[in-house]
């Protein structure tokens, strides 16, 4: 179990877990720092690799296994409750940073993204998968290592829809195109924003503050 800490502007920290039982060159998935983009919480989840010249096949067997991905949002007009694609639709400026999008190269435009379920909502379907038709890593190379962006997951900083969950997903893999497919399972897990952040916002006051200032 990996221990990631997250700061908000510097007023107050949160903490994403994220277990892995990883195969050989696939060390798990990470979640990136949270960003805030067009009044949302943005998370970045990415499929780690030991070796830069590893390359990702495909996450599939996606499973929420407690919590809600109820209040998760959409920054696109492809469906009438949005779309899991990594291209989105909408003029709106600025988009593609508040989306929730799947992707398996890291691009949120990345059009060559094959889903197995009905792509719109909030939620994503038990046992889902997406992956390219050909193959290619289209990762991040750090230093040695190889990181994919696998899925972009937003949602509003209000306290009444925040969302937290924990899931679980297998990340298929190969260390190149001559060698055979290897899988590997991980979890992760998006904690609300903390109450804290909000009231810094000025969104919660204490009801005794109110009387006394009556």
């Amino acid at each position: 179990m990996k221990l990631q800490t997250i700061g908000f502007w510097g007023v107050a920290v949160v903490s994403v877990a994220v277990a892995q039982s990883a195969s050989a060159a696939f060390m798990g998935v990470s979640v990136a720092p949270v960003t805030i983009a067009n009044g949302r919480y943005v998370y970045s989840v990415y499929a780690n690799f030991s070796l830069a010249t590893d390359q990702i096949v495909k996450v599939k067997n996606w499973q929420v296994t407690s919590g809600t991905m109820q209040n998760v949002q959409h920054s696109d007009t492809a469906l009438p409750l949005g779309s899991w694609n990594p291209n989105w639709t909408t003029a709106e400026s600025g988009a593609a940073l508040s989306d929730s999008y799947v992707s398996i190269t890291g691009l949120w435009n990345d059009q060559s993204t094959q889903l197995n379920w009905t792509n719109g909502g909030p939620t994503i379907a038990a046992g889902a998968a997406w992956g390219l038709p050909a193959l290619s890593s289209g990762g991040v190379v750090v230093g040695s290592t190889l990181k994919v962006k696998i899925m972009q997951i937003a949602g509003t900083y209000l306290l009444p829809t925040v969302f937290q969950f924990s899931a679980s997903m297998e990340v298929e893999w190969r260390a190149s195109s001559a060698t055979p497919t290897q899988s590997g399972d991980s979890t992760l897990t998006l904690p609300a924003p903390p109450a804290l952040v909000v009231a810094a916002l000025g969104l919660l006051v204490n009801p005794s503050q109110r009387k006394r200032r009556q």
